[in-house]
């Protein structure tokens, strides 16, 4: 599948096979997010891989609250993405405009661990309803989880797209010639 198909048929996954994920795919979908661009090469972010049943057991509570995002207890594989500090000239240069740019370098990061996942033949969902406090002690960590994604094989493979909905390119382009 090339690059403008890909973009086109990833869907958020809500449905996942218990199938397990080859570590080989994972590798190779995490280092294209590590991969990512940001501001100043800042990666101002940090991935935790949540794999065994337990240890996804523990998480669950805590993205989604109690009824949204059910079907991540199917997924083999939760992720959780914290924001962290970023270089100097990056929050420097953020601060000069009026901007932090972490969110948008953290998405671009995340973006890609999808598109890839999508070419390992893998199925992800990027979930915002986390229970930020819980989750940073759970883990330790220093900065704050922003996002988690769910990651496996879907349990349909190879179901057809459903098609997305997306504005008109005349109602979200311009051109300034």
């Amino acid at each position: 599948m090339n690059f403008y198909e890909l973009v086109k048929t990833r869907e958020s996954c809500r449905d996942y096979s218990p199938r397990q994920v080859e570590r080989e795919k994972l590798d190779r979908a995490l280092g294209a997010a590590l991969a990512a661009p940001s501001a100043c090469n800042g990666q101002p972010w940090r991935y935790t891989v949540v794999i065994g049943e337990e240890k996804r057991a523990e998480l669950l509570p805590l993205i989604g609250g109690t009824s949204m995002n059910k079907f991540a207890r199917n997924a083999p594989v939760l992720i959780v993405v914290e924001q962290t500090a970023t270089s100097v000239s990056a929050s420097l240069g953020g601060k000069h405009v009026g901007e932090d740019f972490r969110p948008f370098d953290i998405g671009m990061s995340v973006m890609q661990l999808c598109l890839a996942a999508s070419a390992e033949g893998l199925s992800t969902c990027i979930i915002g309803m986390l229970k930020i406090a819980e989750i940073k002690k759970l883990y330790s960590m220093k900065g704050a989880p922003c996002l988690a994604v769910a990651l496996g094989y879907a349990a349909e493979e190879g179901k057809p797209p459903r098609g997305k909905q997306r504005k008109s390119a005349e109602d979200v382009l311009s051109f300034i010639e």
